[in-house]
């Protein structure tokens, strides 16, 4: 038992002091509920904005798994993230690639622009084995537009070249697409050896 039957005055202390406990506990418990509700109830996924991911950054609910995993193993990533969560006024988001559409391209972004300012990036992918990879180097594209990178003036350069089609292409984001996979496999390896 919890109090003394022996003497009511210590054990109406006891039953005040653990009632006053267990009403903080219970107060706390319909916070953090509530909190949890909130983020769901303004389209969110509790958590996701926790571990990194931007607020202007939207998926189509096949890219999510992906995302967080990225998020969750590669510094990279979330260094794209924290960069894309500063320029709060641009929209980015994962779409799925119209299956009636065959491209010449695993990915593409086609950027929306107000005055010669990016304003939107919508990234278009299928689901596959290589989605870690094409995400990080699209994203990574968006990034270069919002560092204001002239690619059309460093075509020739080495760093970057355009192909057949017009679109551009760019070794930092070449780079970084395959650095993503290789620190989340090297992550993964990690947690499997220290097992």
């Amino acid at each position: 038992m919890w109090f003394r039957r022996r003497n009511p005055r210590i054990a109406a202390r006891q039953g005040a002091g653990i009632a006053q406990l267990l009403g903080g506990f219970v107060t706390w418990t319909v916070l953090v509920s509530c909190a949890a509700g909130l983020a769901l109830a303004d389209g969110r996924s509790p958590g996701l904005e926790d571990e990194g991911l931007p607020p202007n950054l939207s998926a189509a609910p096949v890219f999510k798994p992906y995302l967080e995993r990225m998020v969750r193993m590669s510094p990279t990533f979330r260094s794209q993230c924290k960069r894309l969560g500063a320029a709060s006024s641009v929209r980015v988001q994962l779409r799925l690639e119209d299956p009636q559409r065959r491209p010449s391209f695993r990915a593409r972004t086609v950027l929306e622009r107000d005055q010669g300012v990016v304003v939107a990036a919508h990234i278009f992918l299928y689901p596959s084995p290589d989605a870690v990879e094409l995400i990080a180097h699209e994203i990574e594209h968006v990034l270069e537009q919002l560092d204001g990178v002239d690619l059309e003036a460093q075509v020739g350069s080495g760093s970057v070249w355009k192909r057949e089609d017009g679109a551009f292409e760019t070794r930092r984001a070449t780079e970084a697409g395959l650095r993503v996979p290789r620190e989340m496999k090297d992550r993964s390896k990690a947690s499997r050896n220290s097992r």
